[in-house]
């Protein structure tokens, strides 16, 4: 074999190799959402974890990064499920869940502070949004087939709203 022939052979399976992490990386990433419609539509029930040919069961799962801290969480809490994200330092930075049958979505700044959420409750949708401060200040929605907007100081009063 020439040396042309191994720097060819060398390229190909780097390629390949290159190929298959990517694939690695997509089948990894279907799993977690997976795991998230499984855990959101179905709920996680079990009191234990076990594992069986077809499915895994457990009341949570939590994502690390490679120094070992806990990033996420797929858990449920009392009797709601969701998926929560962490900093590296620890801190809350989002949270999919499910309460009372009603999906909820929350953002929460690096303080800790709740600054937006995305809620729906029955067939009413809405997105809230709080300053810095945590003061609630607006929210956009579609409530009963029809829009809705409306602003608040940061005293908590109604500045304007449609309808």
């Amino acid at each position: 074999m020439t040396l042309e022939q191994l720097e060819e052979r060398l390229k190909t399976l780097e390629r390949r190799l290159s190929s298959a992490k990517r694939q690695n990386a997509y089948l990894m990433a279907l799993v977690v959402v997976m795991t998230v419609i499984v855990a959101l539509g179905g709920g996680v029930r079990s009191v234990q974890a076990s594992l069986s040919s077809d499915v895994i069961r457990a009341q949570r799962f939590e994502l690390v990064d490679a120094s070992g801290r806990v990033r996420g969480a797929l858990k449920v809490e009392g009797d709601t499920p969701g998926l929560w994200l962490w900093t590296k330092e620890g801190d809350g930075r989002a949270e999919l869940s499910v309460i009372n049958d009603d999906p909820m979505l929350r953002l929460f700044d690096k303080k800790g502070r709740r600054r937006g959420a995305f809620s729906m409750v029955g067939m009413n949708v809405a997105m809230g949004f709080w300053d810095e401060r945590g003061v609630y200040r607006a929210e956009i929605g579609v409530v009963g087939g029809a829009p809705w907007l409306k602003f608040i100081d940061d005293k908590g009063r109604l500045i304007w709203r449609f309808p």
